[in-house]
């Protein structure tokens, strides 16, 4: 007997975003379930090719075809401004709702005012009409205004299991203290990510005396880079998932500055990883 498929709309499968990942952890584990899971998206960038994915703009005619022609049986969809299609889905095929959050609009001086209207929009129009409404966090129940959500909280199993670190390397009184953080560099986000107060946390353990390697590992340009730089902290740019998992491994102390998040994801990778997590 065949599965049963559907349809994940997620707007980016792009390097350096947990949603990304989710969508592929997701499409990985639902066969096992009776489901095959194809992802819609607006931008990729080819580090998920292994994963079913169609560019697919955020149209209620374009996904109901795309519905017809592949025999979906249920849409999800976890990100703007694919949310706000889901009510012109109803009645024609089943529809959920999975929310990762949004940051608090007021973290966002430039369109403080839009992001919250999309926040109310989800809760008046989106969230009532769905079959069912999930969220990755107990925390974003309450954030999202909608306590009937239910929660699928994410995990760390797409990270691998390099057992616990052996004493050679655990941090000693014989060597430099490795602090590192994952950040977002470009300037849109990165006031609620924190940038500034990793500056500040950097800036203070420097007066501090200690012996301290600071790290930042993001997606950017050199010029990015170069600022980090300036101040000591040595940049990893533009690095595969792989060595991601490699970086987390060889900090001593990983840091997120991040001022929100639905789920913090670095943290739980970080500590899946053998290396001690704070926010």
């Amino acid at each position: 007997m065949s599965n049963k498929r559907a349809l994940l709309l997620c707007s980016v499968m792009m390097r350096g975003y947990g949603v990304s990942i989710v969508a592929e952890e997701l499409a990985k584990r639902m066969p096992q379930f009776g489901w095959d899971l194809d992802i819609g998206t607006m931008r990729a960038d080819g580090n998920f090719a292994a994963t079913p994915t169609f560019l697919m703009n955020p149209d209620a005619q374009e996904i109901l075809k795309f519905c017809r022609e592949w025999n979906i049986e249920v849409v999800l969809a976890q990100t703007t401004p694919y949310f706000e299609v889901l009510p012109h889905l109803v009645g024609h095929i089943p529809v959920m709702v999975y929310e990762h959050g949004d940051p608090t609009p007021a973290f966002f001086a430039g369109d403080s005012e839009e992001r919250e209207r999309i926040r109310q929009n989800k809760i008046q129009n989106v969230y009532p009409v769905v079959n069912k409404v999930l969220a990755s966090s107990h925390f974003l129940v309450q954030d999202i205004g909608w306590p009937e959500a239910e929660v699928i909280t994410l995990g760390c199993n797409h990270v691998p299991d390099l057992g616990l670190k052996p004493k050679n390397e655990v941090v000693s009184s014989e060597k430099a203290l490795k602090v590192g953080t994952l950040i977002r560099l470009g300037a849109g986000e990165a006031q609620y990510k924190g940038n500034a107060l990793f500056r500040e946390l950097v800036s203070r353990l420097r007066a501090s005396n200690c012996e301290i390697e600071f790290y930042v590992m993001g997606r950017g340009t050199e010029a990015d880079g170069d600022k980090w730089r300036a101040i000591g902290v040595t940049p990893i740019l533009n690095a595969p998932d792989d060595a991601k998992a490699e970086y987390l491994r060889t900090l001593d102390v990983f840091v997120s500055p991040s001022m929100w998040e639905g789920f913090n994801l670095p943290i739980v990778e970080a500590q899946a990883l053998g290396t001690v997590g704070i926010g």
